[in-house]
């Protein structure tokens, strides 16, 4: 046998697809730019909310999509053992997955767990953005995909996020 010329190709191990990747955190809880915050800003309104407050319950119709710009936004999901948070919004994240886009009911709830502002824009005027505003368009829309998948597929980063 002769052998293997020194620039052969070497075989690499495929991908098994029926195994899930987990996605880079950055695309599934980006962290938005000031002036990116400030594009979705003039879009909708500022609130300031209440430790312990709770934007959208469980099975509600999913109505508005927040943006944390001071404290925290909790995902919280109900289970057996009762509740638990899910994710963590801080300044700058945004709110939101799948059914925000389809109106379907929210499948978490969003609860603050310290005093905080965010800014509150309607599932209509979002859905607006995301067609005009490319760059967002496609912030927003891999997060929620990736988020809604997450929901689906088990690999450490099940989540929920519904506003």
């Amino acid at each position: 046998t002769r052998p293997a010329a020194s620039g052969a190709a070497r075989m690499s191990a495929v991908p098994d697809p029926t195994t899930p990747t987990p996605a880079n955190p950055e695309h599934v809880f980006p962290t938005l730019t000031s002036e990116q915050v400030a594009r979705l800003a003039s879009h909708g309104r500022v609130r300031s909310i209440a430790s312990g407050e709770v934007l959208v319950e469980a099975g509600a119709r999913t109505s508005s999509f927040f943006v944390v710009t001071r404290g925290q936004v909790d995902v919280v999901s109900p289970g057996p053992g009762g509740e638990r948070v899910i994710a963590s919004f801080r300044a700058r994240q945004f709110t939101g997955e799948a059914n925000m886009l389809s109106g379907r009911r929210s499948i978490s709830a969003l609860r603050v767990p310290e005093p905080t502002e965010l800014i509150e824009i309607e599932r209509k005027d979002i859905l607006g953005l995301i067609q005009t505003d490319v760059q967002l368009g496609e912030i927003l829309m891999r997060a929620f995909i990736l988020r809604r998948v997450s929901c689906e597929v088990p690999y450490g980063l099940a989540l929920a996020v519904s506003a």
